[in-house]
């Protein structure tokens, strides 16, 4: 992996039933720049937190929109940018009597990362990254 930044894209349905795509996807990108399992099962939960909400918001109005997903690497970080274009879905939960929720969903995502952006303009963008921890135990 060379300093510039090779980029993935994904383009999904926001439906449930292709959350295995995504993590199929994100295992072999984190495994090809050498994440450690461990890292690579805390950015599973992450990212699935953060398609979690546009999934959840078309399900419950009756339409499943898109899932834009986008993987930046360069050799020392990996960056997940989860973005949808309608829900606005962790601005919705950060609303009154739910800010306990939006409070637990930051918490737990900025616990299995290195730092958490959440933007929303027409749509919410999560962006996640994770730095490759390299030991010298192979």
């Amino acid at each position: 992996m060379t300093n510039e930044k090779e980029s993935v894209k994904l383009y999904i349905p926001a439906d449930e039933r292709y959350m295995d795509v995504v993590l199929a996807a994100l295992y072999g990108i984190a495994s090809k720049m050498g994440f450690c399992f461990e890292d690579m099962e805390d950015m599973k939960i992450a990212v699935t937190e953060a398609c979690r909400g546009a999934v959840s918001f078309g399900e419950r109005n009756g339409k499943s929109g898109e899932l834009q997903l986008s993987f930046l690497m360069d050799s020392e970080t990996l960056t997940i940018i989860v973005k949808d274009e309608e829900s606005g879905y962790f601005y919705q939960r950060s609303i009154p009597p739910a800010q306990d929720d939006f409070q637990l969903s930051m918490l737990m995502l900025n616990s299995l990362v290195d730092q958490v952006h959440i933007t929303q303009d027409g749509g919410t963008e999560v962006v996640l990254m994770k730095q490759v921890h390299r030991s010298g135990w192979l």
